[in-house]
């Protein structure tokens, strides 16, 4: 056999090896999760590298970022005093990668959804958590004490979101809203009052 046919079958091989291996390689940031499902069932890479078998697994991307969820009530919610009110949260929550048994309850619920889609469903959860919280408590408390409704909120969603396979990272109230103004007219003296007692 030519020496320059010797030499083409070479390269040929080498470019195919080098093909397979990039095909093969799989790599995922610590922001991401790679998961490789295939004959032999799933595996996980989170902030490492790994393989796949080409034609015979695929592979899907799942965030392991920090997901904002702005939660609110949509409508006016009565509280244990029966005063109307809006709440509005700024909560983020990431997949629990850290715990095997939550993270393939995520896998099972949001593998093959956006960012955007897992948060409208935690949005969707905490809002009934809010009207919850909110019909147990009475308004002076809500507002005077915002840790301890956040608090309550978070305890009382905690089940439904570790079921999805999820953790909070961050819950804050960021507004209190009534229907009638009894807020406002409380007053800053009348809420250091009730702070007080």
């Amino acid at each position: 056999m030519p020496l320059l046919s010797i030499a083409a079958i070479a390269v040929a091989a080498f470019v195919l090896i080098v093909l397979f291996l990039w095909a093969s390689f799989v790599s995922a940031s610590p922001g991401e999760v790679k998961v490789i499902s295939g004959p032999r069932g799933q595996r996980v890479l989170h902030g490492k590298t790994g393989w796949k078998i080409p034609l015979l697994e695929r592979v899907d991307t799942m965030t392991a970022s920090m997901i904002s969820v702005d939660a609110q009530t949509t409508d006016f919610v009565p509280t244990n005093d029966y005063i109307n009110v809006r709440v509005d949260a700024a909560v983020k929550v990431r997949i629990a990668t850290d715990d095997p048994t939550l993270f393939r309850a995520a896998t099972r619920n949001f593998l093959y959804k956006t960012t955007s889609e897992i948060s409208e469903e935690v949005r969707d959860t905490l809002e009934g958590h809010l009207r919850a919280i909110i019909g147990q408590m009475k308004l002076t408390d809500i507002i005077t004490d915002r840790a301890a409704f956040s608090e309550r909120v978070q305890e009382n969603a905690k089940q439904d979101l570790e079921e999805m396979g999820l953790e909070i990272v961050a819950f804050n109230i960021q507004n209190v809203t009534d229907q009638n103004g009894v807020i406002d007219n409380l007053g800053i003296d009348n809420t250091e009052q009730i702070r007080k007692t």
